[in-house]
């Protein structure tokens, strides 16, 4: 751990030019609201507030800023950044009964979470006019968000109340964006029964970041087709969603999809596969796997295959070699009725029927042979279970 540094602070004009450069700060002007931001004895101002009213004239001309009402009010943000990247941070700050202190905390995960690596000693500043402060940034090669915090100055007994605004933080360099992935393991575009027609619905929201999200996504497709892809841009705190995913890029048939977006660009996924038949719109709840090269699950309960129902398992695989997967079909007092063996092509999907009469068993799933080297990662199976009459799904993992 290296020793915790004093933010070095230094003043400059009100009315400073910044230099163009991306800023990761949300809502740092206060302009409409405290979205983003977050804390205790928070006050939004539309204009200098002297008296504790909003007033004309001020030096921070058409101010509408944030003031913290007294010790401890905070004002937080968690910004996501990259590891080892440089920032400069600024904001104007004003007095009023006292100053207030700006900290920097760096932190091993994305979202403020995990270990706290280097707190930064908080700084004291203030003045009684509008006042612009700025500080270089480094952030620690094992971080992946910083929590920056603007605070009320409560110390010999007084109660400040410091105006802050036009926080920022922009970006000097960075490496390369970390990228994670998301999986959807099962998804179609293709004929059911009884005149139903499957059909799959993604919903992409870019949150957290001020940073434009983009998302590559890419069709783990089955046996013989091609594995298309696309790439969607987010602005941020956008949402979109794409109502016949597989469709719109002109796949049929069944399949996996996988999307790869940035860590400092968060993205919040729904999937669901969806059926619209002759009488009414069916709906199956997709899960969607975070971590898909770490997924432990084995068993999947509650299958059902009868004269009312039936029961697809398949499994999504997300690298670049081929497994080979049973699945041990159980009745629900835990006798064997048989086993379904699946050949997962790289990167690709596959499904098949259970073809075993079953009531509220499960499957119990085994890698028989793995053709990479090291230990079998990447795959995930499902199971779900359909009613015949109405094409109604409900998805198992």
């Amino acid at each position: 751990m290296r020793p915790r540094r004093a933010l070095v602070l230094t003043a400059v004009l009100a009315t400073a030019s910044i230099a163009p450069a991306e800023e990761l700060v949300r809502n740092g002007t206060f302009d409409r609201d405290l979205s983003s931001w977050y804390g205790p004895h928070l006050g939004w101002v539309s204009d200098d507030a002297t008296q504790n009213q909003p007033a004309s004239g001020s030096a921070q001309t058409g101010c509408k800023c944030i003031k913290l009402l007294c010790d401890p009010g905070r004002l937080r943000q968690c910004v996501p950044i990259r590891p080892g990247g440089t920032y400069s941070l600024s904001l104007s700050e004003r007095d009023y009964l006292g100053g207030g202190n700006v900290s920097v905390e760096w932190y091993s995960s994305p979202g403020c979470s995990g270990a706290v690596i280097e707190p930064v000693v908080k700084t004291r500043i203030g003045h009684v006019e509008w006042t612009r402060w700025e500080s270089p940034l480094s952030a620690p090669s094992n971080a992946h968000s910083v929590m920056l915090q603007m605070s009320s100055d409560g110390d010999n007994g007084w109660c400040a109340r410091p105006l802050w605004d036009n926080v920022s933080l922009r970006v000097i360099s960075e490496p390369p964006a970390v990228m994670k992935t998301l999986l959807i393991p099962t998804a179609a575009n293709s004929q059911g029964l009884s005149g139903a027609r499957f059909k799959t619905r993604l919903t992409l929201t870019s949150f957290g970041s001020a940073r434009a999200g983009s998302v590559r996504l890419q069709v783990l497709p089955s046996v013989g087709k091609a594995g298309l892809s696309r790439s969607i841009v987010l602005p941020p705190g956008a949402t979109t969603t794409l109502g016949d995913v597989l469709g719109d890029l002109g796949y049929e048939g069944g399949a996996a999809i996988e999307l790869a977006y940035a860590e400092d660009e968060p993205l919040y996924v729904t999937a669901e596969v969806y059926a619209d038949s002759p009488t009414g719109r069916y709906t199956t709840v997709v899960p969607v796997i975070a971590e898909p090269l770490n997924d432990p699950r084995v068993v999947t309960p509650g299958i059902r295959s009868d004269s009312a129902s039936r029961t697809n398992i398949g499994c999504a695989n997300v690298v670049g070699s081929e497994y080979a997967v049973s699945a041990e079909v159980h009745s629900a007092d835990g006798s064997t009725l048989g086993t379904v063996s699946l050949a997962v092509p790289a990167r690709g999907w596959v499904q098949t029927l259970v073809p075993f009469a079953v009531s509220d068993g499960y499957v119990v799933w085994n890698w028989a042979t793995w053709s990479g080297p090291g230990t079998p990662s990447g795959v995930s199976c499902f199971a779900v279970v359909v009613d015949n009459a109405t094409n109604d799904g409900s998805q198992l993992r």
